[in-house]
């Protein structure tokens, strides 16, 4: 028995590692001879991703060429959400705005009553 499984029946639950990302959650999960990558959205229980790696895939990924990419990601962290939502603002106010100076150049007319 290994130290995985030793750990597995005694906290009745395989080791994670779990880490936000952005809105949901993403969970490295180790079981004796695999590991699992999980991730959840929250709100949408039905959307969650199960990747299943052996462990000598897992081995070979983490050996890869892992560290020369990550050298080439250059800047801060990218949260694609928060972007769109930064761009919906900005387009809402410059809408806001536009209807404002529309505003003050053509003033308000009331429309005429029928009669």
């Amino acid at each position: 028995m290994g130290k995985l499984s030793k750990y597995l029946r005694v906290y009745e639950r395989p080791f994670t590692i779990r880490k936000a990302n952005g809105k949901g959650v993403v969970e490295v999960r180790f079981y004796e001879g695999y590991v699992t990558i999980y991730s959840r959205q929250p709100g949408t229980p039905r959307f969650t991703q199960e990747i299943h790696i052996t462990r000598s895939a897992w081995y070979q990924l983490l050996k890869s060429n892992m560290r020369g990419v990550s050298r080439h990601m250059e800047g801060p962290d990218f949260d694609r959400y928060r972007a769109e939502r930064q761009v919906a603002r900005e387009e809402a106010q410059h809408l806001a705005d536009q209807r404002e100076m529309k505003r003050q150049l053509r003033g308000t007319r009331r429309r005429q009553r029928s009669v």
